[in-house]
């Protein structure tokens, strides 16, 4: 019998990478006029959009546990200063005057891409190469759409194993995903 191989990693570098902090910054506009779900919003007013996007990134880092740093543009506002503000758990950032919100995650790439595994999320493809040329990992609008969505069913799944609880490691895992399946088309079927 041959003696199983050696990682080609260290324990070291296995244990950094275990305790590399993250973050995710937005660019709030773009994301605001790609996803599906706040196309409603939009009509009503970008307000009413901002709004709705701040309470599901506040979700989203909930379900995640990576803070959010949502940024939109502010650059044409004349006299406009940089505004920060903590809504719910994410920070919200309306740049300054004569930056835009690619300018603004860029930089912040650039002060902590040592310190954190950092995300950006935009559907900007000339963003997209810049973003990862700094080291930081992309993600699309619709991407991140399908990652909020998907956090939010497995919210609501463990919000219902808490009301009917049952033994996890009774059931195999072909028929946790089968459960989870017929619990979703139930969701689904509920909500017409």
């Amino acid at each position: 019998m041959h003696p199983m191989p050696r990682p080609s990693f260290s324990m070291k570098w296995l244990d950094k990478m275990k305790r590399i902090k993250e973050r995710l910054y937005i660019d709030g506009y773009n994301i605001l006029n790609a996803w599906e779900a706040l196309k409603k919003p939009m009509e009503l007013s970008l307000e009413n959009a901002r709004e709705a996007l701040i309470e599901m990134m506040n979700e989203y880092q909930s379900f995640s546990g990576i803070p959010v740093y949502l940024v939109f543009d502010a650059y044409q506002l004349k006299g406009g200063i940089e505004r920060k503000e903590k809504r719910g758990t994410i920070q919200v950032i309306f740049t300054k005057e004569l930056e835009t919100a690619d300018a603004y995650i860029e930089r912040k790439i650039h002060e902590h891409i040592e310190e954190y595994r950092i995300y950006v999320a935009t559907s900007d493809s000339l963003e997209q190469q810049t973003v990862l040329g700094k080291g930081a990992i992309r993600i699309s609008a619709k991407e991140l759409e399908v990652r909020y969505e998907q956090m939010k069913q497995m919210y609501k799944l463990r919000q219902r194993r808490q009301k009917r609880p049952f033994e996890e490691d009774v059931l195999s895992d072909h028929l946790a995903r089968k459960l989870e399946k017929i619990l979703t088309v139930i969701d689904k079927r509920d909500k017409r």
